[in-house]
């Protein structure tokens, strides 16, 4: 948001120049996290997850997808999925469930993933798989392609950022 912008909602000029040091903060901090993680280009990790369907989910099957770490402690994480779940959006999307603290309840968490098939919601209490990706934080996500290579990364803040990374994955 520009200054002009921002005098244009109403703001007073001081609070308008607040408003765009802060925006770009933000923007920076976005581009620092997400210059952290496993490279473009890179194959990913050959893992193994519990599913919420009560299968194992396998490196293979994140191929043309979009795997996305979130964790029940983490409220940007709620206000993506809950993004995700109203705007019904239809996306090759994975879910990894970890948590940043060993007492972070996963179980009501999961039950906000109800709209995404039980085979793509992956339960990593261990953060097992969350160390070996690479992810430096959450909402952090990945865009797998054909050959199981990253081909995108991101900290998505809003479902339009996972709809864009998911052209990344089925390329």
């Amino acid at each position: 948001m520009d200054v002009v912008a921002a005098l244009a909602l109403g703001l007073t000029f001081v609070n308008a120049v607040a408003l765009m040091l802060v925006a770009r903060e933000v923007a920076a901090l976005r581009m620092s996290r997400v210059s952290r993680g496993i490279p473009l280009g890179r194959e990913i990790p050959n893992v193994e997850a519990p599913t919420r369907a009560g299968g194992i989910g396998r490196s293979a099957d994140l191929r043309q997808r979009v795997l996305l770490f979130v964790a029940p402690d983490c409220e940007s994480c709620h206000d993506l999925v809950n993004e995700i779940r109203v705007a019904e959006m239809s996306l090759p999307l994975t879910v990894a469930v970890t948590s940043r603290h060993e007492i972070a309840p996963t179980e009501p968490f999961l039950d906000t993933l109800a709209f995404l098939s039980p085979s793509h919601v992956w339960v990593d209490s261990s953060r097992r798989i969350f160390g070996q990706f690479e992810a430096p934080v959450t909402p952090f996500a990945y865009a797998i392609d054909r050959n199981g290579r990253v081909g995108g990364r991101d900290a998505p803040l809003r479902a339009d950022d996972l709809r864009r990374m998911a052209t990344f994955a089925v390329r």
